[in-house]
């Protein structure tokens, strides 16, 4: 980008264990299906914000920072129709612990701050001013940037870092010079493109840096890939498939916990003394656990070292220094006005209900659990026997390896949600003032005691007799239908459905949630022109073979895909 200003700014926050192998996008426009009777009233499609549960650990991430950190999350279909705007639940990670002192120089690339207008856009014949911000010929000329915003002198030289090293502008002019950027996000959810399910999928790698992108940028497959900058993803399973569209779950409606751990290792270890950060995705599931994936050290360096005193989270004195966990997002909804009051339909979610164990209840949801954090670089003790060969039989082995993470993890300090939240909540930030409806019948079912026992947990509580809850022995749903927020006379409450006026409801049920096609699946197929280069020729003419256990026989080559840095895909 040639603006400047926060477009480089922080980072997205977003976000049973069984898997069988950002930005949210606008909301699509919804069109009622065919009825004999068309409804009186005008519905619209609209989103409603959601939220739910609270972040139960407190971590301790002083200095030098926490070498990983793991905890389980509850892997359930939340949603139960067509999902219309992102929703997740989960966590994300940023680096810190290190010494300040070893930041020397801006953390963000300063050629990205500003560049050369009418350079950038001659090959169209105008440009915009970056003052006025009106089209001008080329010809003409455009304003220097620096005479908007005197610190961006210096920041355009991207090919003579001595000069850029002297930009000023924004973060570079902190004491901090921005710091370490980086995040590694994942969780639970739903994803515009991703194919488009109720079936929830779990986010396996997503990363951010100084802009949001996912890295193995594959991920985002509404797109034609630059495939000769991608990189990042390196899958270090052969048991476990990570398809583009991340990972899902056996059994078509699951309920259970998936363990996640965030933890540095020796696996991209590409020589002895290789000291690099290597973020490694751990995972416990009912048919699979291990490592699954590290974050190459080369993606963190190409989007951040561009002068030779670039510091990224490649760098071994850089830990992790700050996690949060969240349930976020938005959910598909109608609207309609009539007699002073604003209706709404929101897509149908449901919570499960705990059944796991002596302690837990039918009437409690749990979303979070069994936080551990790592306060040594416990991995490396446990994997350099395995992985160099060396030391002794009886070190190298999985069960050393189970059980130095036990001895490492430690609980992190439990905490208590702010009063009155915890619980499920939906808003609309339509107006001039927030409209939040809280009466589902879903609230906060925290217990110290209960929280410490479970090395922090996050749990809703659930009143299967209120009347805007609707519960089996597996689920409770909560009700579908709103009213509030035309004026300060219409407060927002949770409606039945026979409380939805007649002309309203019959336009409700005529409208269907459909598909945003964000990812219509045009890049799924043959290489775009962008993406020919890195698959135009086979590394090796060679066909490798092998028979599965079910004896199914499965075939493959080498791509020149492969090439790149890292195992990208």
């Amino acid at each position: 980008s040639c603006s400047g200003g926060g477009g480089g700014g922080e980072e997205g926050e977003s976000g049973e264990g069984s898997p069988s192998t950002s930005p949210s996008p606008p909301p699509p426009s919804a069109t009622p299906s065919a009825s004999p009777s068309p409804p009186t009233v005008a519905v619209s499609h609209s989103i409603l914000h959601m939220g739910g549960g609270h972040a139960p650990a407190e971590w301790s991430t002083d200095a030098p920072g926490l070498y990983g950190w793991s905890y389980y999350i509850r892997a359930f279909n939340l949603l139960r129709e067509q999902p219309t705007s992102e929703l997740g639940w989960g966590q994300w990670t940023k680096p810190g612990g290190h010494s300040e002192s070893i930041i020397e120089v801006c953390g963000l690339h300063p050629g990205g701050f500003v560049c050369d207008p009418c350079e950038a856009c001659r090959s169209e014949g105008s440009c915009s001013d970056p003052v006025t911000g009106e089209l001008a010929p080329v010809s003409s000329g455009c304003q220097d940037p620096t005479l908007e915003d005197p610190t961006l002198a210096n920041c355009g030289n991207p090919t003579d870092y001595s000069k850029t090293e002297q930009c000023a502008f924004w973060e570079c002019g902190t004491d901090t010079k921005g710091g370490v950027r980086g995040s590694i996000e994942g969780g639970m959810g739903y994803w515009m493109y991703t194919l488009e399910t109720p079936n929830v999928k779990w986010m396996l790698p997503g990363a951010t840096n100084a802009n949001y992108e996912i890295f193995a940028g594959t991920f985002l497959g509404d797109r034609p890939q630059l495939c000769s900058v991608l990189g990042g993803a390196v899958r270090v399973s052969n048991r476990l498939l990570v398809p583009n569209d991340f990972v899902t779950f056996a059994g078509g409606d699951p309920d259970g916990f998936l363990g996640y751990m965030l933890t540095k290792t020796p696996l991209g270890k590409r020589s002895a003394n290789d000291t690099a950060n290597y973020w490694t995705i751990v995972i416990d599931a009912a048919n699979f656990a291990g490592p699954v994936m590290y974050t190459a050290a080369w993606f963190w360096d190409s989007r951040i070292n561009w002068h030779p005193k670039s510091i990224s989270w490649s760098d071994p004195r850089v830990n992790i220094g700050y996690i949060a966990q969240g349930f976020e997002g938005s959910i598909g909804a109608f609207t309609a006005q009539q007699g002073g009051s604003q209706y709404w339909r929101t897509t149908r979610w449901a919570v499960p209900r705990d059944r796991f164990g002596p302690s837990s209840s039918p009437n409690t949801s749990t979303l979070f659990t069994g936080h551990s954090q790592f306060n040594t670089d416990w991995a490396a003790d446990a994997l350099e026997p395995i992985l160099s060969g060396a030391g002794l039989a009886s070190e190298r082995s999985h069960a050393v390896v189970q059980q130095r993470s036990a001895t490492a993890g430690a609980k992190p300090e439990c905490k208590t949600p702010p009063t009155g939240e915890g619980g499920m909540s939906v808003w609309h930030d339509g107006g001039t003032s927030e409209v939040l409806w809280k009466g589902f019948g879903i609230g906060s079912a925290f217990d110290q005691a209960q929280s410490e026992a479970a090395h922090c947990a996050s749990a809703l509580s659930l009143n299967p007799s209120h009347e805007a809850l609707s519960c089996d022995e597996q689920r409770c749903e909560a009700a579908a239908f709103l009213q509030g927020g035309l004026s300060d006379s219409d407060p927002p409450v949770v409606i039945p459905a026979e409380a939805v006026p007649s002309e309203v409801k019959t336009g409700f049920d005529a409208a269907t949630f459909e598909p945003t096609k964000r990812n219509d699946g045009s890049y799924l197929g043959p290489p775009a022109a962008t993406e020919e280069a890195c698959f135009d020729l086979p590394a090796s003419p060679t066909m490798y073979c092998t028979v599965t256990t079910s004896k199914a026989w499965i075939g493959w080559g080498g791509d020149k895909f492969f090439d790149q840095p890292g195992l990208y895909m």
